[in-house]
């Protein structure tokens, strides 16, 4: 019995299946602004349906000046996803979305064509003034030539001199016209430029867009919330004072000044206004107290200061209190006291 050994050889396949993304752009609108000192924050609001997969969502229309780095990115809704990674890109635009923008724009356009038919017709004008010069020269070279054998009459002088003087001053009449049109051309360019520069608008177009990268496990709706911190905006506050002596009150109004340069519009959106300063530090600000009062009010305040009789220094924690009252204040470092809500009347101190 002859024994044959067959060698098989095993082929393994590996298949290695690729989640495929599924890219979506969506569209957001500022729903609120936190104006700080010198920054703001800024949250837009995207909706959008999801199935379940995964998806690559871009966010476009996002200002230059916006810091990569404080992007934050929230959901809810009915649908459950889990967010995988967030980016931030600059990408060139091939026209600015912004309306105003764009519409100052299309009136540089129109203005810079109206610009170059003034030049070219300006320099259509300076070759006709050049041929008539030529010709004029040329006649008069070929009537002295000529002379011996035909002298022109005056007729024929004046129908040349009154041709070369009547092309002159249409050709200048024109120009002066062209003149007029072009330095008012120019007032509307720097105008328009002007109102470009503080629209937002970017020679070089260019805008950032956030790039999500997110998986859903459950379809339905979803409110994406975009925050981000961009420069270029802050406020002050304005105070109004005012003491109705009569009434014996005092009214005090509260304002705000608020400037941005961000490139976006903050039209219908909700405003904070916050003292606060992000990224510098999570402490709250040191708040001091300002003390208003009318003369006759329903409380008052009892202040004075303690100091030895002998040696004149301050006396420090020193208790004051109004006889027949539990009311009172200890002394601070400078000897003062302040009592408060004292309502109006005669007291002792002890």
């Amino acid at each position: 019995m002859t024994t044959k050994t067959i060698a098989c050889a095993l082929l393994v396949f590996t298949t290695v299946t690729a989640v495929a993304q599924t890219e979506k752009t969506l569209r957001s609108t500022i729903s609120t602004v936190t104006v700080y000192n010198d920054r703001a924050l800024v949250t837009r609001i995207a909706n959008e349906n999801f199935a379940v997969g995964r998806y690559s969502i871009k966010v476009p229309g996002l200002p230059q000046l916006l810091n990569d780095q404080s992007v934050r990115i929230s959901g809810k809704g009915s649908a459950t996803a889990k967010i995988l990674e967030v980016r931030v890109e600059t990408a060139m635009l091939d026209s600015v979305p912004n309306s105003r923008v764009k519409e100052l724009q299309g009136k540089l356009k129109s203005a810079n064509d109206a610009m170059r038919k003034i030049e070219d017709r300006a320099k259509v004008l300076l070759q006709q003034r050049e041929f008539l010069v030529k010709m004029a020269q040329g006649s008069a070279e070929s009537i002295s030539r000529d002379l011996p054998m035909q002298r022109p009459s005056i007729d024929d002088w004046r129908k040349l001199l009154a041709f070369i003087d009547e092309s002159h001053s249409r050709l200048s009449a024109e120009q002066r016209e062209l003149d007029a049109k072009k330095e008012e051309l120019q007032k509307q360019i720097a105008a328009i430029e002007f109102d470009l520069k503080y629209a937002g608008a970017s020679q070089e177009r260019r805008e950032k867009q956030v790039i999500v990268a997110m998986e859903v496990a459950a379809a339905g709706k979803l409110d994406i919330g975009v925050s981000y911190l961009v420069r270029n905006a802050s406020w002050q506050p304005i105070y109004d004072l005012r003491a109705a002596t009569k009434e014996k009150r005092i009214e005090l109004t509260y304002n705000a000044l608020v400037w941005q340069e961000t490139g976006e519009d903050w039209n219908d959106v909700r405003l904070i206004l916050s003292t606060s300063q992000p990224v510098v530090g999570g402490s709250e600000p040191s708040i001091s107290t300002w003390f208003l009062d009318a003369y006759g009010g329903t409380k008052g305040a009892i202040q004075g200061f303690v100091r030895d009789v002998a040696t004149g220094e301050p006396l420090v924690g020193a208790n004051i209190s109004i006889r027949g009252t539990s009311q009172g204040a200890a002394t601070n470092a400078d000897g003062f006291f302040n009592i408060l809500n004292v309502p109006p009347g005669d007291y002792s101190l002890r």
